[in-house]
């Protein structure tokens, strides 16, 4: 009678990969694929959303800035690593560690440039103050830093004798980092928020506490300028403050587990960063065809405002051409009228009579043109008009 062998199955036999991972490192994993496509989603949706908008910056730009190479490196390598990413936690990859370490360069650079946003907008606000751009630059310097510790952070290995690969999270540097990152976009929006309230703090004399409270943060009785700048920045900025602050929190509770929502925080930070930039370079263009008052919004966004703007330009400009044509027409009619009188007295006899009629007959305008007419009268062919 033989023995019965266990003879295990073959590869091609396993359902997934998963099977030589715990159920609760298998259920993480899952978690982190599901949560990680649909990031990558939104990242592609809004890239594809905004190609019209893109394609129109880069035409109607004169000349290439540091902050457009910014703008669409940033996106271009978030793109690169979320579309990366994927194949690595669900395709079969030869050689998790060395994709890994590519995707962590992208990472990299994407935040580099996000972060030196940032400062530059410290920079526009504070230009005149070195010390707030000092200060601010060794901030920017020390995020710079830190972030390039994703790269001995995050990790890749083989799950088990397959070719499918998993992350891994090395050391303790991950919360540091994001500590640090979150210290810095705090101050960045405390700072301009505060300079712009230093700004207009005294365009509402008899304001409350609550509603400087509410002009600091959503830039409420603020003037065109200032709204446009805090609505279309500050706001998505907090935004920003505020996801990182959950990332902060979901991963101090447990690293290994909640590090899967960084790439959550990162397409929100990109899209808004983005959304921002395109927001401003848009008001900046129109504020170069139209400069922008100082008046109240009553409660238009930034597009209805430029809009709005364009549109009581355009009622200028046909009131002044209205205007001009009627002072040509009024021009013209006492010209007419003028030259009635000289028709009927042009058989006159005496010069001299003619000269004073025609003189009051012009109230004033004859003055202008008085050396024309002299001329005109000493000649022998106006004298038989």
């Amino acid at each position: 009678m033989s023995a019965l062998v266990d003879v295990p199955p073959s590869f091609d036999q396993i359902s997934t990969p998963l099977v030589f991972l715990s159920p609760s490192t298998a259920h993480n994993i899952n978690l982190a694929t599901y949560i990680h496509i649909a990031s990558t989603g939104i990242l592609v949706w809004d890239v594809l959303n905004n190609l019209r908008n893109d394609w129109r910056m880069v035409t109607s730009c004169r000349k290439l800035c540091i902050t457009m190479v910014l703008y669409f490196v940033m996106r271009i390598a978030l793109l690169a690593y979320s579309i990366g990413r994927t194949f690595l936690l669900t395709a079969e990859i030869d050689n998790c560690r060395a994709l890994q370490n590519a995707l962590m360069v992208l990472i990299i650079v994407s935040l580099v440039c996000v972060k030196t946003f940032f400062y530059l907008r410290v920079v526009a606000v504070y230009g005149r103050n070195l010390y707030i751009v000092g200060f601010f630059g060794v901030t920017w310097l020390s995020t710079i830093a830190m972030s390039s510790t994703f790269y001995k952070t995050y990790g890749a290995e083989h799950i088990g004798p397959t070719h499918y690969c998993r992350e891994i999270v090395n050391g303790n540097l991950l919360m540091a980092t994001l500590g640090v990152l979150l210290t810095n976009d705090s101050l960045i929006y405390i700072a301009i928020a505060y300079r712009i309230y230093r700004i207009f703090r005294d365009y509402d004399f008899e304001s409350t506490w609550k509603r400087k409270v509410v002009m600091l943060l959503f830039g409420a009785s603020l003037p065109v300028g200032s709204k446009v700048v805090i609505l279309e920045s500050q706001l998505y900025c907090m935004l920003i403050v505020i996801s990182k602050i959950f990332l902060v929190v979901m991963v101090a509770t447990n690293q290994a587990k909640n590090s899967m929502f960084v790439i959550c925080h990162l397409v929100i930070l990109v899209v808004l960063v983005s959304r921002v930039y395109r927001e401003l370079r848009e008001i900046g263009g129109a504020g170069q065809r139209a400069p922008v008052t100082d008046f109240q919004t009553e409660g238009l966004t930034s597009a209805e405002f430029v809009r709005a703007g364009q549109t009581v330009q355009e009622m200028g400009k046909n009131t002044e051409i209205e205007k001009d044509v009627a002072s040509l027409a009024g021009s013209s009619m006492r010209t007419a009228s003028l030259s009635a009188s000289i028709r009927t007295y042009a058989s006159d006899e005496n010069r001299s009579d003619f000269r004073l009629h025609a003189l009051r007959s012009g109230e004033g305008e004859s003055s202008q043109r008085s050396g024309f007419f002299r001329s005109d009268m000493r000649s022998d062919t106006f004298s038989k008009v």
